[in-house]
């Protein structure tokens, strides 16, 4: 009965020589929690609370640390891409700059060489 009022609420039971063990879902996460005997020394339970945290603590750091690697990944890319796109608008005013330089000087060059004829006429 009591098996069944906690598959209810989702948590699972089983029940063994050693002991009773719960598997509880944490946000999604599925762990089995296992109770340890009566009378098992509370030490080892402390000890094994203090692994349990410590391994938690790491996962979220290690997770952590992936996030702001993503993030660092993301920001370098987005620098790398303007310095990029900053690299081709400045060739194409350069190019553009140039094209009017020498349209220039060939419109002058025109321009004298029609005086020219027209003086030889």
């Amino acid at each position: 009965m009591l098996k069944k009022a906690l598959k209810n609420q989702g948590i699972r039971a089983k029940v063994t020589k050693s002991g009773v063990s719960f598997e509880i879902p944490i946000s999604g996460d599925f762990r089995g929690a296992k109770l340890l005997p009566i009378g098992v020394h509370s030490g080892e339970k402390a000890a094994q609370q203090l692994e349990r945290v410590r391994s938690a603590r790491s996962r979220r750091e290690n997770a952590e640390q992936l996030r702001k690697a993503a993030v660092e990944r993301s920001i370098q890319s987005r620098q790398e891409e303007a310095a990029l796109r900053r690299a081709d608008r400045e060739k194409e005013l350069m190019d553009k700059l140039h094209r009017r330089s020498l349209k220039r000087q060939t419109n002058k060059k025109l321009a004298h060489l029609i005086e020219l004829f027209d003086m030889l006429q």
